[in-house]
């Protein structure tokens, strides 16, 4: 992760801190290149970009036989050198560090690799290296290191932090940076403010505040939960959680609510809701509200069942259909021709 742009794609990294990455005659993209030979370390100032045949010439000079040989498969060079190569790779070339975390370029025939001396490492997927910090510096370190042990080179995630400003920018900062230290930005960890989260209320809308902060307990917020596919909400009479589509009519129809209420329309089609015992739905003033799709709705002149207007001309050349029509004598069968 590089500590001044927030990005851990070595590419992207190069063109934050040195412009575009050039190109080629043929239009391929120039190669970023470590310089230490660390994948892992994505310093700008251990990056540095050349062209394809340049990068290959420079591994197979460095005698670093694996990215030698799958470069040379890009360029698509001779069979009979690609095959020395891969030979010399199979022998066991590659980079060993020693306990001071300096990078040897040898074999595994090599006495002090037999001896322990050297250990081969893929710093970064392998935690018997690892960075670290010292004097502001980030260096490559045993994790034997008695620099390590003693608490002298402190790792650099421990060193830099995510933090995020008000207008939501991730910077990677001290803990003793004067920004850290008046307020102005927060730590931000894995997309979670530290002490925070998310929160919904009835409505659906969304709080991200404190954990502790009493206006959880007064409005009934519940939390939204880390990686939730599916919204919910609980129900105010027994607690129960529905989804957001479905709160609404749950709470209506609840057994433990203590008057449950149904939706009816007025003679000027507003949708009201209101308990069955209200005089204007006893009187007949309010008409219960038809489920949806009801207007859309038409009865088949053959059988009598309605069903959706265009879906008519489907149903009265089914089956169902002619069955229904040749036992209601109420409706006439038409033979299809």
């Amino acid at each position: 992760m590089c500590i001044y742009c927030g990005t851990n794609k070595y590419r992207k990294i190069y063109e934050n801190h040195y412009g575009p990455i050039p190109q080629e005659n043929n239009g391929r993209s120039y190669h970023i290149h470590h310089k230490d030979g660390d994948r892992a370390n994505n310093r700008p100032d251990n990056l540095i970009a050349m062209p394809i045949q340049d990068h290959y010439d420079l591994h197979l000079a460095q005698e670093d036989y694996g990215a030698a040989l799958k470069l040379g498969r890009l360029l698509h060079i001779d069979p009979e050198s690609l095959r020395e190569i891969n030979r010399k790779f199979q022998s066991g070339w590659g980079v060993y560090y020693d306990a001071d975390g300096n990078s040897v370029r040898t074999n595994k025939e090599d006495p002090r690799v037999q001896s322990g001396e050297l250990q081969y490492a893929n710093v970064g997927s392998k935690k018997s290296f690892d960075h670290y910090v010292i004097d502001d510096e980030i260096v490559i370190l045993s994790t034997e290191d008695p620099r390590v042990l003693s608490g002298e080179a402190k790792h650099k995630n421990a060193v830099y932090l995510k933090y995020r400003d008000a207008n939501g920018d991730i910077h990677h900062l001290k803990n003793d940076d004067p920004l850290v230290l008046s307020g102005e930005v927060e730590y931000f960890c894995k997309g979670v403010l530290k002490g925070k989260a998310s929160y919904r209320d009835a409505k659906g809308t969304i709080y991200t505040i404190a954990t502790d902060d009493p206006l959880i307990r007064e409005l009934g917020l519940v939390n939204v939960g880390k990686g939730s596919k599916k919204s919910t909400n609980v129900c105010r009479h027994c607690g129960e959680k529905k989804s957001k589509s479905c709160i609404d009519k749950h709470e209506r129809n609840c057994p433990a609510n203590p008057n449950p209420s149904k939706l009816y329309v007025d003679i000027d089609g507003n949708i009201i809701e209101t308990t069955p015992d209200n005089p204007m739905v006893l009187d007949g003033t309010l008409k219960k509200k038809p489920h949806r799709g009801a207007d859309n709705q038409v009865e088949c002149d053959r059988c009598g069942t309605r069903v959706q207007r265009n879906n008519l001309s489907n149903h009265q050349k089914g089956r169902k259909c002619k069955d229904m029509a040749k036992k209601n004598d109420k409706y006439i069968y038409y033979e299809s021709t």
